[in-house]
């Protein structure tokens, strides 16, 4: 019966066409496009503000959408700025390779991914950066893209989240969109001696299934960050967030809780972080609509087609962004990693996979259970008559007075043999 549902759940979100809910047309987006742009330009100085992370997105929305810009002096800029994180990073080359830059693959590997093991948002993101711009792994390395989307998938919760929010569930669905037509199986390992299957299509519906049950009663996450990321995230799988029966009611949908986000002057919340993200998020939504590549998908070298949307009907509501095709999965199979070069373990989980399963199935992949308390040894039979003395005492000392009044004359009898049999 579980089986049948997830199937079910794979043809209503994947196969059938969507309802259109919609209440915004190509128009609406890319006129409050429009104004988050005039606002940005005007109040945050995109190529000289010290909020990195607004200027990186606002730069790759802008980019996205193909405005004509000096894409080159933020390269100049960027390639002197410093990134902390692995996060920073990653946003780093994501935008300047939006602008057209292209990254060297060892530098690209140091800088982003290298044993990177243990989060899934960041693994999401070393994702997203490799594939923004089709690069690839190193010969060589100890970690291949093959083992970043199986240690993804192998990372996801028993409710279809990952790490439990909205956020980091969000980034892993667009990081695994590319991929919802492949299965995954880790051919050899140490660990259990067992192959594991993973499919991306099935971590994927259930990733999508906890963000439908995430959402507010006003269709939004609560904050410009998860909202927009989902929008990215639903739009990266064929999956409208303004038109999708799952993800509206009424009126309402996380693309209109966005909207209401926007003042009268452009700005998301007075906020260049939050306008820039809200950008990127309408931005993909627009793209969607047009039929363009995935937001995060620079290899198509797409851009939207502006003087259909400027031009275009307020109230025309077409272009359903719900059309990804699930083919029959390509089997994949993976080997283990090479060791870390430190720990001398590979993995945040070490492969442990859900369920055996074949490529029809729809497993939802169990959380490993890392903390089990192992089964205590036998007792040696040289001390076997002391314990057995000891735990019987012990036994009728904290037992109940329950288990004492219907036990204890038996207990006490069988001590009273266990004592005297020792004695001889």
């Amino acid at each position: 019966m579980k089986k049948l549902a997830a199937i079910l759940c794979a043809v209503s979100l994947f196969s059938l066409p969507k309802l259109s809910y919609a209440a915004y047309s190509q128009y609406n987006i890319y006129n409050s496009i429009q104004d988050a742009y005039a606002w940005m330009e005007e109040n945050a100085s995109p190529l000289s503000s010290t909020d990195y992370a607004a200027a990186d997105y606002y730069i790759t929305a802008v980019a996205r959408m193909g405005f004509n810009y000096n894409y080159s002096a933020y390269v100049n800029r960027a390639e002197t700025r410093p990134s902390s994180t692995y996060t920073d990073a990653q946003r780093l080359v994501i935008a300047t390779t939006a602008c057209g830059s292209v990254w060297n693959e060892n530098a690209l590997r140091e800088y982003t991914y290298k044993n990177l093991r243990d989060n899934p948002g960041e693994l999401a993101g070393a994702l997203i950066t490799l594939d923004c711009g089709g690069y690839k792994v190193p010969e060589g390395s100890n970690i291949n893209r093959d083992h970043i989307i199986v240690t993804l998938l192998s990372m996801q919760l028993q409710d279809g989240s990952f790490e439990g929010d909205v956020y980091t569930t969000a980034r892993a669905v667009t990081a695994l969109a590319p991929y919802i037509n492949t299965q995954y199986k880790l051919s050899t390992g140490e660990h259990k001696n067992a192959e594991y299957t993973y499919i991306t299509q099935s971590v994927v519906l259930n990733a999508i299934h906890f963000l439908e049950g995430a959402k507010g009663g006003d269709c939004g996450y609560g904050t410009v960050t998860n909202t927009a990321n989902v929008i990215i995230a639903l739009d990266a799988v064929g999956v409208s967030a303004d038109a999708d029966p799952g993800f509206v009611t009424g009126n309402l949908s996380p693309l209109s809780w966005l909207k209401s986000q926007q003042a009268e002057d452009g700005s998301f919340n007075g906020s260049a972080y939050d306008t820039a993200l809200a950008m990127c998020a309408m931005t993909s939504h627009l793209r969607a609509m047009q039929g363009l590549s995935r937001f995060y998908d620079f290899t198509a070298n797409d851009t939207v087609d502006i003087s259909a949307a400027e031009s275009g009907d307020p109230h025309d509501l077409s272009g359903d962004s719900s059309k990804t095709e699930v083919k029959k999965a390509v089997i994949t199979e993976v080997s283990p990693p090479a060791p870390d070069e430190k720990t001398g373990e590979y993995g945040p989980f070490p492969f442990v996979g859900p369920v055996q399963s074949d490529e029809n199935s729809n497993p939802t992949p169990e959380p490993v259970n890392e903390t089990a308390t192992p089964e205590p040894a036998a007792p040696s039979s040289s001390k076997g008559w002391a314990i057995v003395i000891i735990a019987a005492l012990i036994l009728v000392a904290a037992g109940n007075a329950f288990v004492i009044t219907l036990y204890g004359p038996k207990l006490r009898e069988i001590i009273k043999k266990i004592i005297d049999k020792t004695k001889k």
